[in-house]
C-alpha cells in the first residue's frame, strides 16, 4: 500500500490542481495522502480529493485516505505535527519551522519525546517537511 507525503504549498483550493493530484494518485495506486500546507485559509472546509475521504487536519497538515479503507484516528499533538493511526502503523506527519533553526531543533526534541510514548509493539514512522527543502528521511521504530 502506497502512502504519499507532499507539500502542496496551499494549492489544493484550485479545482484543476485537485483533479491533477487525484489523477496522479490513482495512476500510482496511492491510498493515503499526507499533505503539508494543502489549502488556504487553514480553517476552511477541506476540499474534496477524488477517490478519497478527508481523514482529518486543517490547512497546515491534513490527511486523506482511499474510500475503500477504514478511516484512521487523526490527532494533532502540536500545531506542527499530526498523528495518524492507521490499522497497521502510526505515522507522525511533521512540518518543521521554515525560518528558525533553533525552533526546528526544539521541535525535533519535542518529537523525540512524543516518540518515546508510542507503544513498543506498534510500528511508527515520522515524515518530515519544512518549507525551504523537503527532508528526505524517515524514522521508524
Amino acid at each position: 500500500m502506497l502512502l504519499a507525503s507532499v507539500n502542496l504549498n496551499k494549492r489544493l483550493g484550485a479545482s484543476g490542481a485537485r483533479a491533477n493530484l487525484a489523477a496522479r494518485l490513482r495512476e500510482h495506486g496511492v491510498k493515503i495522502v499526507l499533505a503539508q500546507e494543502p489549502f488556504k485559509p487553514a480553517e476552511r472546509t477541506p476540499p474534496a480529493l477524488g477517490g478519497t475521504v478527508f481523514a482529518g487536519g486543517d490547512g497546515h497538515l491534513a490527511a486523506w485516505i482511499s474510500e475503500d479503507l477504514a478511516p484512521p484516528v487523526v490527532s494533532t499533538p502540536a500545531p506542527w505535527v499530526q498523528r495518524i493511526e492507521l490499522e497497521w502503523m502510526v505515522v507522525l506527519q511533521v512540518h518543521l519551522d521554515a525560518y528558525a533553526g533553533a525552533t526546528r531543533a526544539a521541535q525535533l526534541a519535542e518529537l523525540a519525546a512524543m516518540a518515546t510514548v508510542e507503544p513498543d509493539d506498534q510500528p511508527w514512522s515520522a515524515l518530515f517537511s519544512y518549507r525551504y527543502g523537503e527532508v528526505a528521511c524517515s524514522a521508524a521504530s
